[in-house]
C-alpha cells in the first residue's frame, strides 16, 4: 500500500496503490491503482476505503474454496501417491484427460459456484460433439467423484453436492444390437483360420472356449492349467499400454474355467509346441501393443464372415452356452460376471428368456390333406 505524490502540467497530484493478499490462499489476490487525486488527505481516505473493500472481496473469496482447476490438480496428487486406491494408472490417466479436455472452462471458476445450469450446458455440448451417451455418463461420473473428494477434503466450501449430481441423462441414441458370430460362423473362422496356419488361430480358438478376456488370455501361463481338476485358474491380466501384468483380473478377484474336450485337445497341442515357455499362448507384437482386434477384423473380411472385435469372441462362448441350455448363473461364473447388466445383452442375443413363449398360438387353420391319392414316390 502507498500514497505518492506526482506533478503533471504543473500541479500536484497524489496516487493511491493497494495490493492485498490472502493469507489463507496465497494465489487470492486483489490490487487498485488510482490517479488524479488533488490533495493528499483525499488519497489517506481513499486508500483506507480500498484497503476495506479489498479485504472484504478477499474474505468472500476465501469462503468460496479453491477454483475447479486446484481441484482436480490435487485429487491427482492424492489419488496418484495413495497406496491404497482402487483405481490402475491407465484409468487414472484417462480420467484426467477427459476432465481436462472438456472443462476447461471451469478452470478458473471456482468450484463452489459451479451449479446445475453448467452441468446441463456441458452435456449439451458434448452431445453437439457427438459423444454417445456412455462417455457422458462416465464424463458426468468423474466429475462427481472429483467434486465430492474435494467437498470432503474441505477445498470446496459452502455446497454440499456435485453440479452434475440431479441433472438427468436422457438416453437419445437407440440402443444397437452387439457385435455377434452365429455358430456356423464360429465354426468357418476357427476352420479356416487352422486350414490355412494362420499364427492367432490358437488364440482366436482358446478365446472361443474359455470366454477369457484379451489380457487374461494374454497373461495365462501354464502354471496356472490344472489337467488333473480340469481347470484354468484366471487370477492376472496383461495391460497393452502399460505392457504390464497385473496380478488380478478386471473384475478384482480370481476365478476358474472347465477344460472342455475340444480346449483339452488345444492345451496339449500347444504344449508340444512351446515346450518349457512360461506362457500358454505365443506372443505377436500385435497383441502386445493392444492392436489384436485389428489382425482379427482383416481375416473375417478375408474369408466372408462379419468383421468383429476381439472382445466379441468373449461373447460368441457366453452366447453359445446360453444357446446349449446351461444355466445363467454358470455362464456369469466362468466368464467373471458378478452383475447381470452385461449377462441381460446375451440372454436377449439367444432369445433364452422368451423361448417357447409362443408356443400356444396355435391359431392357423391347418389344410386337411387328402390321403387315399397319395402315391409314394420311394416305394418300388
Amino acid at each position: 500500500m502507498a500514497v505518492t505524490s506526482y506533478k503533471e502540467n504543473g500541479s500536484d497530484y497524489w496516487a493511491v496503490y493497494v495490493n492485498i493478499r490472502s493469507s489463507k490462499n496465497r494465489t487470492i489476490r486483489k490490487q487498485k491503482r488510482i490517479h488524479g487525486l488533488e490533495s493528499e488527505k483525499k488519497a489517506i481516505q481513499l486508500e483506507k476505503s480500498l484497503i476495506k473493500s479489498l479485504t472484504e472481496e478477499i474474505n468472500a473469496l476465501e469462503n468460496l474454496g479453491a477454483t475447479w482447476i486446484k481441484v482436480v490438480d490435487q485429487w491427482e496428487i492424492r489419488i496418484r501417491n495413495d497406496p491404497f486406491q482402487k483405481y490402475a494408472k491407465t484409468t487414472i490417466n484417462d480420467y484426467l484427460a477427459t476432465i481436462r479436455t472438456w472443462t476447461k472452462k471451469w478452470n478458473e471458476r471456482y468450484a463452489s459456484t459451479l451449479n446445475s445450469g453448467d452441468g446441463r450446458a456441458l452435456i449439451n455440448f458434448l452431445r453437439e460433439e457427438g459423444k454417445s451417451y456412455n462417455y457422458i455418463r462416465r464424463l458426468k461420473n468423474t466429475i462427481n467423484l472429483i467434486y465430492r473428494w474435494g467437498i470432503e477434503e474441505r477445498l470446496i466450501l459452502g455446497v454440499s453436492k456435485p453440479p452434475l449430481e440431479g441433472v438427468k441423462l436422457e438416453k437419445f441414441e437407440p440402443e444397437k444390437v452387439p457385435e455377434i458370430l452365429t455358430r456356423e460362423q464360429i465354426k468357418k473362422l476357427l476352420y479356416e483360420a487352422k486350414r490355412k496356419e494362420h499364427p492367432w488361430y490358437s488364440v482366436w480358438a482358446f478365446a472361443v472356449l474359455t470366454g477369457m478376456r484379451n489380457g487374461e488370455l494374454h497373461a495365462l501361463k501354464w502354471t496356472k492349467v490344472d489337467f488333473d481338476l480340469g481347470i484354468l485358474r484366471i487370477d492376472c491380466t496383461y495391460n497393452s499400454r502399460s505392457r504390464s501384468v497385473k496380478q488380478t483380473t478386471k473384475a478384482g478377484y480370481w476365478r476358474t474355467v472347465p477344460i472342455s474336450k475340444d480346449l483339452k485337445e488345444l492345451l496339449v497341442e500347444l504344449k508340444s509346441q512351446t515346450g518349457d515357455k512360461e506362457f500358454v499362448l505365443p506372443r505377436f507384437w500385435q497383441w502386445d501393443r493392444g492392436s489384436q482386434a485389428g489382425v482379427l477384423r482383416s481375416f473375417c473380411k478375408e474369408i466372408g464372415i462379419p468383421s468383429v472385435r476381439f472382445h466379441t469372441l468373449r461373447a460368441c462362448f457366453a452366447t453359445q452356452l446360453l444357446a446349449s441350455g446351461v444355466p445363467i448363473h454358470k455362464v456369469m461364473a466362468i466368464c467373471g460376471w458378478r452383475e447381470t447388466k452385461t449377462m441381460d445383452v446375451y440372454v436377449r442375443l439367444t432369445g433364452v428368456n422368451v423361448a417357447g413363449a409362443t408356443d400356444s398360438l396355435d391359431v392357423i387353420p391347418k389344410a386337411e390333406i387328402p390321403t387315399q391319392n397319395v402315391v409314394n414316390l420311394f416305394r418300388t
